[in-house]
């Protein structure tokens, strides 16, 4: 079974509860991919964290960013690197959890950000970066435009990329390709997890800068979305409701842990239902 974790914004608690489960069925995972949200959790997953000592959970409450104090904002986002949140925080706590390169994960791990200057995005694996520091990347794959400062890599690190010199800056994997379905080829044996709000047939209130920029960033990755749905005609998707903000970075431990058990309760029920035969 090889699974794709979608992108989640701070939503990505959910991907923990669906992953649980998944795992509970007892066939193994050959593969995971994430995006944003979802590369902290399929990080965490291919670099071994045990769940038999709820590891998954204690790495989702200890990344909550107002609950760990992860924010470091500055008053004015212009100049750069753009961002509202510098993002040297995160880093250093991804630094402490995945200190790893993608050639020494436990099982395959495929991670997606967004190369600016070429307007297209980058996937990230042992095969095309296997020196490549995963802390970063995971870094550089949740940094929403605007919101987050943009990440600069070393342009060696990529097969893609090699040829340049210096570092380029990247973004969040979600703008080019928030749901990469696809990755996996035809989809034969892929079940991917997409987190979807459980009010997602409402319009939008745009009534502050929060609100805004998820307008704009939801507006991009699902014009992505399908085409790469459609592209995996043979995966499993299971479309995951969840009532948080992606963008509510002052969610509880409390709300971390409901998440979890709403990935958890979703994908046992698709399994007990016959909608995810595995």
């Amino acid at each position: 079974m090889k699974i794709i974790l979608s992108g989640s914004g701070v939503r990505y608690p959910v991907h923990v509860g669906a992953l649980k489960r998944l795992v509970e069925t007892g066939k193994p995972i050959e593969a995971i991919a994430g995006v944003s949200g979802g590369a902290i959790v399929a990080t965490a997953f291919a670099s071994g964290f045990d769940w038999k000592h709820n590891d998954l959970e204690k790495l989702v409450l200890g990344t909550l960013p107002g609950e760990n104090d992860l924010i470091d904002t500055r008053f004015w986002v212009i100049g750069k690197p753009y961002g509202r949140i510098k993002g040297r925080k995160f880093l250093k706590k991804f630094k402490t959890l995945f200190n790893r390169k993608f050639g020494s994960m436990l099982i395959p791990l495929h991670l997606v950000t967004v190369d600016l200057p070429a307007n297209k995005h980058l996937i990230w694996n042992e095969s095309n970066s296997p020196d490549a520091d995963v802390a970063l990347i995971v870094r550089a794959s949740i940094s929403i435009p605007v919101v987050f400062d943009y990440v600069p890599i070393p342009a060696k690190w990529h097969t893609e990329t090699a040829h340049l010199t210096g570092t380029i800056p990247h973004v969040d994997g979600g703008v080019a390709n928030n749901f990469p379905i696809d990755m996996f080829g035809d989809g034969k044996d892929v079940v991917g997890i997409k987190l979807v709000s459980t009010n997602e047939t409402q319009r939008t209130k745009i009534d502050g800068f929060k609100s805004y920029v998820g307008a704009v960033i939801d507006t991009m990755v699902t014009a992505t979305e399908n085409e790469h749905i459609d592209s995996a005609i043979f995966a499993r998707v299971l479309r995951v409701p969840t009532s948080i903000s992606g963008l509510d970075f002052n969610i509880t431990k409390k709300q971390a842990k409901m998440m979890i058990k709403e990935g958890y309760d979703y994908v046992d029920q698709a399994i007990k239902s016959g909608r995810l035969d595995i």
